[in-house]
């Protein structure tokens, strides 16, 4: 049976809980010395803006029928964790999906070209190794991926804004880890990735 536990956001009346959530995933990286992700459907939590962040976080508050009283707080739960890909304490390498990055998250395309021009700064950061996975295009070797956090090589985080789910079995971790491999073979960086971000901020006006 595989290892996993899972953490929800217990979303109270009042509109908390998802607050919490962030604080224990936030826990978890900070423990690893390596993070690897790959983002299929947006920019991952780690190199969001707050703005981003809000407007992502807001939509699922708005899905669930809750207020969203602690969005302020998760976001900024969230945004700490662009600390760990600065501190110079890890190896950080992340990949994201072309379509993700032309979500429009909340109808604003002003506010997702700032949270892109923000990954074009990142991948300047020495910290980092950020690549773009053109149009998905993922070859015969992998089938189509959600997205998933490599944590060391320990865990995997399966996240989305209600609930955090955490693999801690070995051979389904060995399963991400020749994932990331294949995915990290066919994205593009440098100058590459920075040309396919322009390209969609440019389609955003």
């Amino acid at each position: 049976m595989t290892n996993e536990t899972q953490r929800y956001a217990d979303l109270m009346p009042d509109g908390s809980g998802l607050a919490d959530l962030q604080d224990n995933v936030l826990s978890d990286y900070e423990r690893a010395t390596r993070l690897r992700s790959f983002s299929a459907t947006g920019i991952p939590g780690w190199l969001q803006t707050a703005e981003y962040a809000h407007a992502m976080l807001t939509c699922f508050r708005r899905l669930a029928g809750e207020p969203g009283h602690d969005v302020d707080a998760a976001v900024a739960s969230r945004r700490k964790r662009e600390q760990l890909l600065r501190d110079g304490r890890r190896q950080v390498h992340s990949i994201i999906g072309q379509p993700g990055l032309r979500y429009v998250v909340g109808g604003d395309p002003g506010m997702l070209a700032s949270a892109l021009t923000h990954v074009l700064e990142a991948i300047d950061w020495p910290t980092c190794t950020i690549g773009v996975m053109p149009d998905f295009n993922y070859g015969p070797q992998i089938p189509p991926l959600g997205t998933f956090y490599l944590l060391d090589d320990t865990s995997v985080s399966l996240e989305t804004e209600v609930t955090s789910t955490t693999i801690t079995e070995p051979k389904d971790i060995a399963v991400y880890d020749r994932a990331f491999t294949c995915v990290a073979a066919l994205a593009v960086y440098g100058g590459e990735a920075k040309a396919v971000i322009r390209g969609v901020i440019n389609s955003l006006d």
